[in-house]
Order: C-alpha cells, then sequence, then structure tokens
C-alpha cells in the first residue's frame, strides 16, 4: 500500500546489541509456547515482559499462564490496535514468536497495516540466538549458567549423535535392504556435497513416487567395519545411476555457515568476536569436513573413492550445465544447481520420468533463519583470499564454470569482497 511504512526485522541488531532490550517494553507478539518460553529466558535474565500480542480477537485482554511460572505474572494479551497505541507513547520491542516464515511474514504486514513505527522488532530465532550468546554478561547465577551450559552442551551432543545414528541406519535401510528388495529395479542415488539443491530433487522424485536414496556421505560410513565389503558385493551387478550437483562456492558457504548454526552449538557462537565477524571467519576457514567444506574435492573424497568415477577425467558441457558420464554399470548425471531450473528433460529422462517436474525444497526464504541471513547480506565483508581460493587458479571449479560465468558471479559479489 502506497505510503506504508515497510517492517523492517533485524536479527542481527538483536545478536549483536547486548544492551538492546533496556528501558523498553517488551511486547511478544504470539502467547503460544514458544512466546511464553520467550517470557520465561526474559524473566530469569530480569526482563520484564510488558504484554503479549495477538491478532486472535478471542485471546484479548487473557493472560497465558506458563507452566513453569509459579508467580503466574498477570501478562495479559492486547490486540494489535492496543500495541499501535503503546508504541506511539513508549519506546518497544516486538519479538514475533512464531517460526514459520510464513507466518511471520503475515504478522509483519500485519504490523505495517497498524503502522507500528518502532524498528526493534525481531523473531523467536534472533532472540534464542541472542539469549545463548550473551548467556555469560546476564544478571544470573553462576550455577544457573552452568546449568544453562550443560544443557546446551547435551543438546548439541544429542543432536550430532542423532544425525551420525540417522546417516549409517538411514544408509543400511534405505541402500542395503530397501534396494535389495528390488533387485530388478535401477537403484538412483542422490550424492553430493552439502547446500547444492540435493533436497529439491529428492523431493521431486519423491512426489513423483519415484524411489531414491540421498546422501552426502557413503565413504566415511563405509568405514564402519564389514561395510565396505558388503557394498562392493551389493553394488557389482546392479545398475545404478548417481545424480550430483555443485554450487557457485562462496553462496554455498553461506548457506553452510546458517545451515550448521544452532542455539546448542555455544562454541560456534559464543565469542568475542561479532556475530559479523564469525559468518566472516567462516567464509575464509580451512573446514576439514568434506560436506561443509571444499566442495569439488567431495569428488575425489566420496565418488571417485566410491564407484571410481573420476568426474574431472569427463568432459562437462558449462553453457547447458550438465555431463552425464556412463562408466560400467554406473551413470552419473552431474549439474550445476544455476542450471537446474531449465533441467527438467534431463533429469526426467535420466531417471525414466518423461513426465519430471521439480518442486522447490529446503530454500533459505523458508528456513528460521531467513531474516537473520538477510541480515548478514546487508553488510557482510569476505575476504578477498575467500573468493580468491576459488575464483584464482582453481581448476577444479574452472571444470564447471566458463570464465563468463565466473565473471558474473564476481560482479555480484564484488560490492561483498573486500
Amino acid at each position: 500500500m502506497k505510503g506504508m511504512k515497510k517492517i523492517m526485522i533485524n536479527d542481527l541488531e538483536l545478536i549483536e546489541n547486548f544492551h538492546l532490550l533496556n528501558d523498553k517494553k517488551v511486547v511478544l507478539y504470539g502467547a503460544g509456547k514458544i512466546g511464553q518460553s520467550i517470557y520465561l529466558k526474559l524473566k530469569s535474565i530480569g526482563k520484564t515482559v510488558s504484554f503479549f500480542c495477538d491478532g486472535n480477537p478471542e485471546k484479548w485482554g487473557h493472560c497465558p499462564r506458563c507452566t513453569d511460572d509459579e508467580s503466574n505474572d498477570d501478562i495479559k494479551i492486547i490486540s494489535p490496535d492496543q500495541l499501535k497505541r503503546l508504541d506511539q507513547s513508549e519506546k518497544v520491542v516486538i519479538i514475533i514468536t512464531v517460526q514459520n516464515t510464513q507466518s511471520i511474514k503475515q504478522i509483519a504486514q500485519l504490523l505495517e497495516q497498524v503502522k507500528i513505527k518502532t524498528k526493534n522488532i525481531y523473531t523467536s530465532y534472533g532472540f534464542e540466538l541472542f539469549y545463548a550468546r550473551n548467556m555469560s554478561k546476564f544478571n544470573i547465577t553462576k550455577d544457573y549458567e552452568d546449568l544453562l551450559r550443560k544443557f546446551y552442551r547435551m543438546r548439541n551432543q544429542s543432536r550430532v549423535l542423532q544425525n551420525r545414528a540417522h546417516r549409517i541406519g538411514g544408509f543400511i535401510n534405505d541402500y542395503f535392504e530397501n534396494f535389495m528388495n528390488e533387485m530388478d529395479n535401477t537403484d538412483i542415488i542422490i550424492y553430493q556435497p552439502g547446500k547444492v539443491g540435493s533436497i529439491t530433487i529428492k523431493s521431486s522424485l519423491d512426489k513423483m513416487g519415484i524411489k531414491s536414496f540421498h546422501t552426502h556421505r557413503i565413504a566415511t560410513i563405509l568405514e564402519v567395519d564389514g561395510l565396505e565389503d558388503i557394498f562392493a558385493e551389493v553394488i557389482k551387478n546392479r545398475k545404478i545411476k548417481i545424480i550430483t550437483l555443485v554450487r557457485e562456492p562462496l553462496i554455498r558457504m553461506l548457506s553452510l555457515f546458517f545451515q550448521g548454526l544452532s542455539v546448542w552449538n555455544l562454541e560456534r557462537i559464543q565469542s568475542e568476536n561479532s556475530f559479523l565477524e564469525l559468518c566472516e571467519r567462516w567464509m575464509i576457514k580451512d573446514h576439514t569436513d568434506i560436506v561443509m567444506g571444499k566442495q569439488f574435492e567431495w569428488f575425489d573424497i566420496e565418488l571417485k573413492a566410491v564407484f571410481g568415477v573420476d568426474v574431472y577425467a569427463y568432459p562437462f558441457d558449462k553453457e547447458r550445465g550438465y555431463g552425464i558420464i556412463q562408466q560400467g554399470n554406473i551413470e552419473v548425471l552431474v549439474m550445476k544447481m544455476e542450471k537446474m531450473n531449465g533441467l527438467e528433460k534431463v533429469i526426467g529422462e535420466f531417471v525414466g520420468a518423461p513426465d519430471f517436474k521439480l518442486t522447490n525444497a529446503n530454500e533459505s526464504s523458508s528456513k528460521p533463519y531467513n531474516y537473520l541471513y538477510q541480515n548478514i547480506m546487508d553488510v557482510i565483508k569476505i575476504p578477498q583470499a575467500a573468493a580468491d581460493r576459488y575464483y584464482q587458479n582453481n581448476l577444479r571449479m574452472d571444470h564447471f564454470y566458463s570464465q563468463e560465468e565466473k565473471n558474473q558471479f564476481l560482479d555480484y559479489w564484488k560490492k561483498y569482497i573486500v
């Protein structure tokens, strides 16, 4: 609507500014479980919540009861119009306590409609990072801080162990059991480094009822005693189709930073450096994890090591954005993510599905970190060395990308590179 003030959500501002909540009326937009959880966290650090707010008229005037709060503070739920009046007379901070990005967008639009003027609007994701990152600065007891740290550490370790168990268990179940039960069918494996668009391929195949196995790692899983010999026997006489992808490396590394971000991983987010600096340092770090690190080396450490296919020994059509490799019983479709939307027909022919259509999935715009990602992109400075790693004398990147494409990428990045 013409003349309407655009609501800007700046989670980075909250994460970087420890004192931002001081001397302001804090309003939690949303009185559900997330809102009540944030209320309790704010209370634990001596911050008062003035009101909850909600768009549902049936909730107005009521006081949600937080089950873990024995004091039962009478904090009422106000309407958006009441929030507007408060915003006109007081300094207000609004924390949107939903995680679904579409719901956040709808709430932001509603705040625009009622002409909220405060610039202090944040998401629950931004608040959780603010809380975990600044834990040692809050006026809480040492015992409580130690308890929180132990809790975060246990949650992070649990998440890591669950991921490892899922990778190994999923590999055995989905590959060895499911595919061995259908020996007449061709095996389709979506096998690539992380954050190159593979979930979109997987989701699209699933939607069409085409069975496939999705993984970033096989070589490391085969290190489990006995699996390597079993795997070699399973694939020996089978027709296997592998879909793998590459992506412009700088945007991929940024995506990896946010994908791996977790409020439970205190070592990642607690630092004397600013959060922005943590992101910038990530871009130049020499990552040891092959999935999280140098994607072009992944093809040797995983694909070549497991299936004996060296993608760099075969031609790649840079203009069309894909190449197909036939080596014995293994057939590999290598694609550039940037060209993927124009390759539906190629993918369909490769998997034997002429009507194949892509279904976009796992996009950053649908992630809870979406607004923080946008905030970072507004201000990030990428070290020249991070760009040079890929764009200067990198024969492996040159295998997939033409000089013209590289120039186009660098033209986009030039305002960020220092």
